[in-house]
């Protein structure tokens, strides 16, 4: 009838575990050049980043030796041009231009409202 010690002890709480500084960053380069490039040039691209370090590591080899592959350029979106009404001020202005505004106010009556 004695008591049981086992019930009393409490049990053991998980322990913090750390991430390493810049895993996320990597994985998120990681996943931006698969979407980029696609699945196998990224593995590609990530084998030779694989052996250009291991080569840094290595005293006795020199880095310049690696085998280089071509710069793949991305093409950016290109933007937008400059509206000439802004489309929060199209509802307010008769016309559709700024030419309603006078030294910085507006009649009343070319307001549309």
């Amino acid at each position: 009838m004695g008591i049981n010690k086992n019930k009393l002890l409490r049990p053991k709480r998980a322990s913090l575990q750390f991430v390493e500084e810049g895993e996320w960053s990597k994985e998120a380069e990681h996943i931006k050049l698969k979407s980029h490039l696609g699945e196998a040039q990224a593995k590609d691209l990530k084998v030779k980043q694989a052996q250009l370090a291991k080569a840094k590591a290595e005293h006795g080899i020199n880095p310049n030796l690696i085998e280089v592959s071509e710069r793949v350029i991305t093409k950016e979106k290109p933007k937008d041009p400059l509206p000439e009404i802004e489309w929060w001020d199209v509802p307010l202005l008769q016309s559709g231009t700024y030419g309603d505004i006078t030294g910085g106010s507006m009649n009343k009556d070319k307001l549309k409202m």
